[in-house]
């Protein structure tokens, strides 16, 4: 147990003490020659449990669809066994990989595979890491008078999303488990605690919600944020992340 992590509050939720420290990207998403230098953050017991469960069904999803050797490397050496204990998800897997038509990032159309990906599961781990590394980088933490959300956007949401990123002024990024997760952030200067990001694992892509022909468009970083809810153009930056 790190004692330098002990009794201070938990940054995922403040309402506790932390008995530990959390690994903001989870060792399991990283080979084992990786694994140095991930930051930790004070985490209390329910919020580690609350995120190690997601942790546990993405490690085995999440490098089905990445593109960074990390992800090949996890599919060939780590996921058969952690699906090895995991019958229903394995069956789930296979039943449900299809072939369809793909626009990535607003790019061109061109035919893909999907496996079946419970998308808010993903991006409450961005949420968690999203407070991880305001913490980390900043010593933000946030209550309950902020939202803290993430999501995958389409197109037309993400240009005003990125524009918001490209205005604030201080900027810190970074790429952790030999690549395999990517992420930059903004935070506002005025000490409001509004802060952009955007964050990747193994390259993967996502799929929004189709257009009824047969076609999804995809992106590969999901856009998070944090933002006092008493503010008047919180509403709307919610609205772009489809909260």
């Amino acid at each position: 147990m790190g004692k330098e992590y002990k009794g201070k509050p938990c940054v995922y939720c403040l309402e506790a003490e932390a008995e530990d420290g959390d690994h903001v990207l989870s060792k399991q998403f990283v080979l084992v020659e990786h694994r140095d230098n991930l930051p930790k953050v004070p985490a209390c017991k329910r919020c580690n449990n609350e995120k190690s469960k997601l942790e546990h069904y993405l490690t085995a999803v999440m490098p089905f669809g990445g593109r960074h050797e990390e992800a090949g490397r996890n599919l060939a050496e780590q996921v058969p066994g952690r699906l090895g204990k995991n019958e229903r998800l394995h069956r789930e897997l296979a039943e449900g990989a299809e072939l369809y038509l793909v626009s990535e990032n607003g790019g061109p159309w061109g035919p893909g595979m999907k496996v079946p990906l419970e998308g808010q599961a993903l991006e409450c781990l961005f949420e968690y890491m999203t407070r991880g590394l305001a913490f980390h980088h900043w010593g933000l933490v946030f209550g309950p008078e902020f939202a803290v959300l993430a999501a995958f956007l389409g197109d037309a949401a993400r240009g005003p999303f990125d524009g918001l990123m490209a205005q604030n002024a201080e900027k810190v990024g970074g790429k952790l488990g030999g690549g395999a997760f990517e992420y930059e952030g903004a935070m506002a200067g005025d000490g409001s605690g509004l802060t952009v990001w955007r964050m990747s694992l193994y390259g993967a892509v996502v799929a929004g919600d189709g257009d009824g022909a047969g076609r999804e468009e995809q992106c590969s970083a999901a856009h998070c944020l944090t933002a006092p809810l008493d503010w008047p153009s919180t509403k709307e930056l919610l609205r772009m992340l489809g909260d």
